[in-house]
């Protein structure tokens, strides 16, 4: 399923979004970020993942996207070293860019990761298929949505407290730190593997 790009009537024209080689780069880190148990995400929605990115930096500013481009230049420099190789983070194969994401995540550097892994989980979550896989259905922004009694914030519109039930119910998967990737990839980044 491609999703469409919806085109906003204030849209800043003629900026600049990622170069090619940030594009490999983003896209090697959301392939190795999303992989679950069950692979890595469907090409299409990688493909629709780096449009989308693009779009987004360059409707960000130059400052923001000066700052996520670093964060991806951390990455490609310093990911092979953790690896322990010496070729483009994009080259090597899915398992070792996962593990020099892991090793990079309890490194120094982790920041750049971070930086990089937040702007990649809110436009990937975008998309509906990888909404869907967390349990997020929409209907909160439609008003469809109500909250069981005694679990009102006051005002009808939500949950009482931050530590209530999410939108995809009481089972639904949760990240464990700010580091953690979300729930749908703890596949590649669970303690253990």
């Amino acid at each position: 399923m491609r999703t469409e790009r919806v085109d906003v009537p204030d849209r800043v024209l003629g900026r600049r979004g990622l170069g090619g080689a940030a594009k490999g780069t983003a896209r090697a880190v959301a392939e190795a970020l999303f992989t679950t148990r069950d692979g890595p995400p469907p090409a299409d929605r990688l493909d629709w993942l780096v449009d989308d990115l693009d779009d987004f930096v360059a409707q960000s500013g130059p400052r923001a996207g000066r700052v996520f481009g670093l964060c991806l230049f951390a990455i490609s420099f310093l990911g092979p070293l953790l690896a322990f190789r010496l070729v483009p983070f994009r080259w090597l194969s899915l398992s070792t860019r996962t593990r020099a994401l892991e090793r990079m995540e309890r490194s120094p550097f982790a920041l750049a990761l971070f930086g990089a892994k937040a702007l990649l989980c809110i436009v990937y979550y975008e998309h509906p298929d990888a909404a869907a896989t967390i349990g997020f259905d929409g209907t909160c922004l439609t008003g469809e949505h109500s909250h069981p009694a005694g679990n009102s914030n006051g005002h009808g519109n939500g949950p009482a407290s931050t530590t209530g039930t999410t939108t995809g119910g009481p089972s639904a998967p949760r990240a464990s730190s700010a580091l953690s990737p979300p729930p749908a990839s703890r596949g590649a980044f669970s303690e253990g593997q």
